[in-house]
């Protein structure tokens, strides 16, 4: 009787009801990992698939970049190095000479420190603001135009400063004149990073060499000329002489007539074979084609004004856009570590002369101090330059020695008190100075990229103009006021310190800080 209705399969009473619970919600939960693992494999393969799309893409990109036109890195890239060289060897030379080569008339007309440093910081003002936009006028009119007009206007305004009758004359000539030129002249290391890349380092060398070789000769030279012909006389010969750069700015042929195509390329129409532009910046090979374009389909008839109010109006824009790469925090402190580097080492050495002959020295002492920092300057650009290209040398450590060997060397100055103190101080300041030129441009190169190292230049320069606007005249009339040249050398000190302490900062801004993207502006 018990076995009938008794059925196993149906589950009466509490017992079965929760082995029937416990059943279902086990089922429930293999259901759940079944559509979680399911989840995952699904997601694994979202991501599989996208590493591959990259790879490929990648890949692409890589299969694209060698059928790229590559530059020379050698070829007439020689030649473009020794016209850099040329070019280097006379126009940067007038800063640093600037004392020795003026100081008999700034001293007959009993001109103010101040009055000193408006001169010669309004021609470094000139010069790199000019600088600041020549990259944009390279891309509109070319290299060599561009340079051959910088070193026949800094040839000239020499020539003229030889006739100065006071220091406004001076200004005017001096200041604006070579400063406009040199400004537009020195693009030697920009079109030298275009036709060089393995051999970058080695290239920079050579103008480099140029720098230093011609600081380094320039005071015993213009000392030489002034016993022999008078200063009016040496100004006027070295306006000649600086007709040589013109020479070498003639060599300065596009890199788009030597770029090196692959083999399997050469016969084909490549859409990129005459330009290092990426694809996305090919419309803009110059600034206003597309201006001129449209000028040109209303048959002829817009006037000349126009056509002309068209093309600075686009290197308007153009320079604007490059310019607008300050708003990176990065390309800021590069910017204002250099501005405040270069400022405070170009009116610590134009201060020389005069303080030295303030304490008694004769000018001929004074030039060859000079000379011996001219010396230790050439060695070491020469000696860091051409290490940079091997993979051991660590450029941002050797860098950032250069900077704090010229604010040690800048604290000593002040405290000589005989020929011989100051020219050790002077070699060593100058092996300082030597390690920040050589490695300056390299630097930028490789902090900022190819495709942003026209723009990046461009704000450096402004940078550097806007310091030496507004540091070098209230430093001297700080000099003229304390009539202390030890004051102001130790304020120039703390400048360099300001700016090593921006230089050891900046990896922090490029690895925290928003980044300068590669394709913000087109390289030149």
């Amino acid at each position: 009787m018990h076995g009938e209705g008794f059925s196993p399969a149906a589950p009466t009473g509490l017992p079965g009801r929760i082995d029937h619970h416990v059943s279902s919600q086990g089922e429930a939960e293999t259901d759940s990992d079944a559509t979680t693992a399911l989840q995952k494999s699904s997601k694994n393969a979202k991501e599989a698939e996208i590493e591959t799309e990259e790879v490929t893409e990648q890949c692409q990109l890589d299969e694209e970049e060698k059928q790229e036109p590559q530059p020379p890195d050698g070829g007439w890239g020689w030649m473009v190095a020794v016209g850099a060289f040329l070019v280097a060897l006379v126009a940067p030379m007038l800063g640093p000479s600037f004392g020795v080569l003026f100081s008999p008339q700034m001293l007959e007309w009993r001109a103010s420190s101040t009055t000193v440093a408006v001169i010669s910081n309004g021609y470094m003002v000139m010069w790199k603001f000019t600088s600041s936009v020549s990259g944009t006028l390279t891309r509109e009119f070319g290299f060599r135009k561009v340079a051959m007009t910088g070193m026949l206007l800094a040839s000239a305004g020499l020539t003229l400063a030889a006739s100065a009758t006071s220091p406004a004359t001076l200004f005017v000539c001096y200041s604006l004149g070579c400063g406009l030129g040199v400004g537009l002249a020195t693009i030697g290391f920009l079109i030298l990073a275009r036709y060089f890349k393995k051999r970058r380092g080695l290239a920079n060398t050579i103008q480099t060499t140029g720098v230093g070789l011609g600081r380094f000769l320039s005071p015993p030279l213009i000392q030489y000329l002034q016993v022999e012909y008078g200063s009016k006389g040496a100004t006027m010969i070295l306006g000649a002489i600086m007709l040589h750069g013109f020479l070498g700015t003639t060599l300065y042929q596009p890199v788009e007539w030597h770029m090196r195509r692959p083999e399997n390329h050469k016969h084909m129409q490549h859409p990129h074979q005459v330009t290092l532009l990426p694809k996305h910046t090919e419309k803009t090979d110059t600034i206003s084609d597309e201006k001129e374009n449209t000028i040109h389909s209303d048959g002829g008839t817009t006037s000349l004004w126009r056509r002309v109010y068209n093309k600075v109006a686009g290197i308007v824009r153009a320079i604007i856009k490059d310019l607008s790469i300050l708003r990176y925090p990065s390309a800021l402190t590069l910017a204002l570590g250099t501005a405040l580097t270069i400022s405070g080492h170009v009116n610590f050495i134009v201060m020389v002369s005069f303080a030295m002959q303030s304490t008694g020295h004769s000018l001929q002492v004074v030039a060859w101090c000079l000379f011996i920092a001219g010396l230790t300057n050439l060695l070491a650009r020469i000696c860091v330059s051409s290490l940079s290209d091997f993979s051991w040398f660590n450029m941002r450590i050797v860098f950032l020695s250069g900077i704090f060997t010229m604010a040690i060397a800048i604290t000593a100055f002040p405290l000589q008190n005989s020929e011989l103190w100051a020219g050790f101080t002077l070699g060593v300041f100058g092996c300082g100075q030597g390690v920040f030129h050589g490695l300056s441009n390299l630097y930028l190169a490789k902090v900022s990229g190819l495709g942003n190292l026209t723009p990046m230049f461009g704000a450096r320069n402004l940078a550097v103009a806007i310091a030496f606007v507004t540091i070098g005249p209230l430093l001297g009339w700080v000099r003229d006021v304390s009539a202390s040249y030890a004051l102001y050398m130790w304020i120039l000190s703390g400048l360099m310190s300001l700016s090593l302490a921006l230089w050891i900062l900046l990896p922090f801004t490029l690895t925290h800080c928003r980044p300068v993207p590669p394709s913000d502006v087109a390289p030149a």
